[in-house]
């Protein structure tokens, strides 16, 4: 999978310089340069109609206009980006655009809104560079709030995450900035949890100490958001929960049912080894009938239900029909390869495929 934007990321990172320790925005090299990047993103936009394509081009082009301080039209491109995004439902997506979106928010001073952006971006089957660039503008906004002390504790995990020169600069910039400011501001309150930066994004699952089945809380914890009613559940991922009653199907926030309770079971494993209920980046592993297949999070068959093994992947699936001859499917359940000999293959045919949006948040 080509990726159309990679060559403008590298254009905007050359022209992108250090990050001003009173305004916390990085200087510009050359104007000029990130207009013509800016145009040219522009151009792509009606060439490449994708929805990947899309999120990448206008998120290169958020950052072009924030650098240009057209910060309304930054948002904007940041929001489109992110909706893309979400449309595909990939983490590798998903991730930057959120990100560039938060970055946004922050240059605009709304930190509330940012900072449950770059808490959002840190989570999801994304490389430790791209989390270590999310977190070190997540505490360049608790520092901008007076979170000194979470600011640290994120500018201490950002470059443990990814220790290059660039991401070393903001960590270095942000703790003089607050190595000045504690004689008069002091450290401020104490770090908040990742849910508590992340506006308490879901539910929790809680079972009914009588009856045995299992419900939701509210975010918070406080009151019964769903209730118990089902005799098992799966985390929420993505905005949906895998349930079950007599079959199992999904759930959004407000209880709808969004995949019908029909399947056998609704267990994805991933390449990493582990073994998710429920959704992996908007799609679940379902059983039905003996076979294995894919479900989205509308309920639309991606995989038909005809395999013995299937590993969800980030660029698609590892299937098998027998244990002896493998595929490589696309996300949308499409035959990239068949007949290879062993899952190793497989799982590297799909990691030459993986995109990484490596470019500036």
């Amino acid at each position: 999978m080509a990726d159309v934007a990679s060559d403008l990321r590298a254009g905007l990172a050359q022209q992108t310089g250090p990050l001003d320790p009173d305004t916390f925005v990085h200087a510009v090299h050359d104007l000029s340069t990130v207009q013509k990047i800016r145009d040219e993103a522009t151009a792509r936009l009606d060439r490449f109609v994708e929805e990947a394509e899309q999120s990448r081009l206008y998120g290169v082009r958020s950052v072009a206009e924030r650098m240009l301080e057209n910060l309304d039209a930054a948002e904007t491109d940041a929001i489109t980006s992110l909706t893309s995004a979400e449309t595909v439902g990939t983490d590798f997506l998903l991730s930057p655009a959120r990100a560039r979106l938060a970055q946004v928010l922050r240059v605009k001073g709304r930190f509330s809104e940012a900072e449950r952006l770059f808490a959002l971006a840190e989570r999801g089957e994304i490389p430790l560079t791209l989390v270590g660039g999310v977190r070190a503008y997540a505490g360049v906004c608790s520092a901008q709030q007076k979170r000194m002390t979470e600011a640290l504790v994120l500018f201490e995990q950002a470059v443990d995450d990814n220790p290059h020169d660039f991401i070393l600069h903001i960590a270095e910039t942000g703790i003089e900035v607050i190595e000045k400011a504690l004689p008069t501001d002091g450290f401020g309150p104490l770090p908040r949890s990742w849910p508590e930066r992340a506006g308490f994004p879901a539910p929790e699952a809680f079972q009914d100490p009588q009856s045995g089945l299992w419900g939701f809380l509210t975010a918070d914890g406080t009151a019964v958001k769903l209730a118990a009613q089902f005799t098992a559940v799966g985390p929420f991922r993505g905005g949906i929960a895998a349930v079950k009653t007599e079959a199992w199907g999904a759930i959004d926030r407000a209880g709808n049912v969004v995949v019908p309770l029909m399947y056998d079971a609704l267990h994805t494993p991933t390449v990493g080894g582990d073994v998710i209920t429920g959704f992996v980046a908007g799609a679940a592993v379902a059983a039905k009938d003996g076979r294995l297949g894919v479900v989205g999070r509308t309920g639309r068959v991606l995989v038909p239900f005809h395999y013995q093994h299937v590993i969800a992947h980030a660029m698609g699936y590892i299937a098998t029909v027998d244990s002896f001859s493998w595929a490589a499917l696309s996300l949308e359940g499409q035959d990239i390869a068949t007949m290879l000999s062993t899952q190793d293959e497989a799982m590297r045919l799909l990691d030459s495929l993986i995109v990484i949006d490596d470019g500036p948040i």
